[in-house]
């Protein structure tokens, strides 16, 4: 295992429209069940992590027509999610699992939280090393961010326990998870890693 002393929990896209059934995936007929049942362990694990010195960033995934990339403005359009994690709409807000006072939370455009943010400068400023990632989707911002991550020369530890994306693409996280493993970085249970706090 890493050394813990120098990482940081970053948690991406725990949103209203990707995790809530008043959200917009919801709406799209998208089923949340696997999302919906990561939330109460993320709670826990940040009970653990937060007192134990773990700092804890929070990804939020935006959209607006002008702000969105062209490339990720037109995928959405063809999958008719234009109205997803709009800017400053209800349906962006973070969901159930929230910052503390003083932690930060970074919004980000591209599904890549590195892209045009000052995610690496935080991370930088604050001396972190390695990355503990949660959050939703697995097949977008998850693995984006997380390969991101290792081209910028952090560890990555993926805790796949506290991951999810839609059952419709719950195959497509198995594959990501084997292919991460095998040659990015790891791939455990939060729970593993609390034995190493």
């Amino acid at each position: 295992m890493n050394n813990l002393q120098n990482a940081a929990v970053l948690v991406i896209d725990v949103q209203v429209d990707l995790c809530s059934l008043q959200g917009f995936a919801a709406k799209l007929g998208r089923d949340l069940n696997p999302i919906r049942a990561i939330l109460p362990q993320l709670k826990q694990f940040l009970k653990v992590a937060r007192p134990n010195g773990l700092p804890v960033i929070f990804c939020q995934f935006i959209a607006r027509k002008g702000l969105s990339p062209t490339n990720v403005r037109i995928n959405r359009d063809r999958e008719e999610k234009a109205r997803l994690c709009l800017l400053d709409s209800q349906g962006s807000n973070l969901y159930q699992v929230l910052p503390k006072e003083g932690e930060v939370t970074l919004q980000h455009r591209y599904y890549d939280a590195f892209s045009e943010t000052e995610l690496k400068e935080i991370l930088k400023r604050k001396k972190i090393m390695t990355l503990l990632i949660a959050g939703v989707r697995a097949e977008l911002s998850v693995d984006a961010t997380a390969k991101r991550a290792i081209s910028e020369g952090f560890e990555v530890i993926l805790l796949k326990n506290l991951i999810a994306t839609y059952a419709q693409q719950q195959s497509v996280q198995k594959q990501l998870f084997k292919v991460f493993e095998r040659y990015y970085g790891e791939v455990i249970c939060w729970e593993k890693l609390v034995e190493e706090l």
